[in-house]
């Protein structure tokens, strides 16, 4: 080759350097610090990691690069924002969340039922669902659905007990998963997995399926969020083959309902405010735990990520600078210290439900819920409630578990307190469940130290200063 083509390729390294450099530079120049990064890639190479998972990474930027407060990253050229700072993050969720109502969007392919699920929506459409699905929760529903939790709990301890005596020992987990997706599938749609009744579950086998990730599964996740035109060109799969199966069976149950069954469950509820038996939805958020954070979905043009650590002393510096279009990954890591106070944490979380009730308590019209509820978008929802508290579930009754092994005094003085609750009242009981103070606080820590989830997003959809 001449010159004038090597000169000509230098020419354009250099020019897209430039490029990189200039891209990178959104956080510096104004002040935010930034852990090292590639060119052109920003943090993309410890974001996909299959040697070093997300948590571990993004634990290292809240300790070494200021993400106890806030950090800048780049997915690639887009720049994201990891905040760890307790009040920063209350303004965020609660006072000023008007502000980060959108989550970042994660596309795949057209047509795919995933695009049409509540975590999926943006705007008026994820309100109007959301007021939609929110009666689902109400203490008279969460009252009437205890008896088929017991009745699952009962066949958990039947399985386990049996798996005891023939094998050296009981996976725990495994169990915990086929619990979990029993009463959800019960209980929100009448659905009867038998997961207690052979060796392998299917839906359970289809729920892990739905949270396993391979490296090309990851990368053409990647590639449908950055470049969502290139995919559909290219006609590349990304929906996971569980979504088709849920979907399937989602189906076929809706099919029995049209037919006269009703329950009064979720999907009882979906149905009706598409056909419009419902001339408002009205939504009760007395029910929820005092102690339990209703987080709320949504996102727009610089995408955020940001972190929740308890970690963070509560005097520490709040002030944010002028962030429009931040796209928001939230992150809660399990490195808060055994000995820290939690009242902050409980304190948002009431103020989020305090919140939450001012977005849910709106009259939605019938149109309009016929306009966000197709029959696609029925189905996405249900699969979504069937997969979403799958593997969290399962996840945060296995380390309780592990943890109450650990503790044998604290294992002890919680069976005190369940023994107390049956003496008065006869059972276990939804009220008794309630007061369990003691079982409270343990859940409570099994999340604080093992949470089974590590990051949450949210959109900056306008100016935020």
């Amino acid at each position: 080759m001449g010159i004038e083509v090597w000169l000509l390729v230098a020419g354009v390294v250099m020019a897209a350097w430039a490029y990189s450099r200039w891209r990178h530079s959104y956080w510096s120049s104004r002040g935010v610090s930034t852990p090292p990064y590639l060119p052109f890639l920003g943090h993309m190479h410890k974001l996909l990691s299959l040697s070093q998972t997300r948590w571990h990474y993004f634990d290292e930027v809240y300790h070494k690069y200021g993400g106890s407060t806030f950090s800048g990253l780049y997915e690639q050229y887009r720049p994201v924002l990891m905040v760890g700072d307790p009040d920063l993050l209350r303004n965020i969720f609660v006072k000023d969340f008007d502000h980060f109502v959108d989550r970042r969007k994660f596309v795949t392919e057209e047509g795919s039922i995933s695009n049409e699920m509540l975590t999926n929506l943006t705007g008026d459409k994820w309100k109007i669902l959301r007021g939609i699905l929110t009666p689902t929760f109400t203490s008279g529903k969460m009252r009437s659905m205890f008896p088929l939790m017991c009745e699952k709990a009962d066949a958990l301890v039947s399985f386990s007990l049996k798996e005891a005596a023939n094998k050296p020992f009981v996976d725990m987990k495994v169990n915990f998963g086929r619990f979990t997706m029993d009463s959800i599938a019960s209980c929100a749609f009448g659905i009867e997995c038998n997961s207690f009744k052979s060796e392998v579950s299917e839906f359970s086998k289809y729920a892990d399926m739905f949270f396993t990730f391979s490296f090309s599964k990851l990368l053409k996740f990647t590639l449908f969020n950055m470049f969502p035109t290139i995919g559909n060109v290219l006609r590349i799969k990304v929906e996971s083959p569980a979504v088709n199966f849920f979907a399937n069976v989602i189906e076929k149950t809706i099919a029995a309902r049209n037919a006269g069954q009703r329950r009064g469950d979720c999907l009882d509820l979906l149905l009706d405010a598409r056909t419009g038996v419902s001339q408002s939805i009205i939504t009760d958020t007395s029910t929820v735990p005092h102690n339990q954070s209703t987080t709320t979905q949504g996102q727009t043009a610089l995408e955020t990520i940001i972190t929740d650590t308890s970690t963070v002393p509560h005097k520490q510096s709040t002030t944010t600078q002028g962030q429009t279009a931040l796209e928001t990954i939230i992150t809660d890591t399990s490195t808060v210290p055994h000995n820290q106070s939690t009242t902050t944490q409980d304190r948002t979380a009431q103020e989020t439900i305090n919140h939450d009730s001012s977005v849910s308590n709106v009259n939605i019209p019938i149109s309009q819920s016929k306009e966000v509820l197709t029959s696609k978008s029925i189905v996405a929802q249900s699969v979504l409630f069937l997969v979403a508290g799958y593997d969290t579930t399962a996840s945060t009754l296995a380390f309780s578990s592990f943890l109450l092994a650990k503790h044998p005094i604290h294992q002890q003085r919680l069976r005190e307190e369940i023994k107390q609750i049956i003496q008065e009242y006869g059972d276990i009981t939804y009220q008794g469940i309630m007061e369990a103070k003691f079982l409270d606080a343990c859940l409570m820590e099994s999340l604080r130290l093992y949470p089974p989830s590590t990051v949450g997003e949210r959109k900056c959809t306008r100016t935020y200063k």
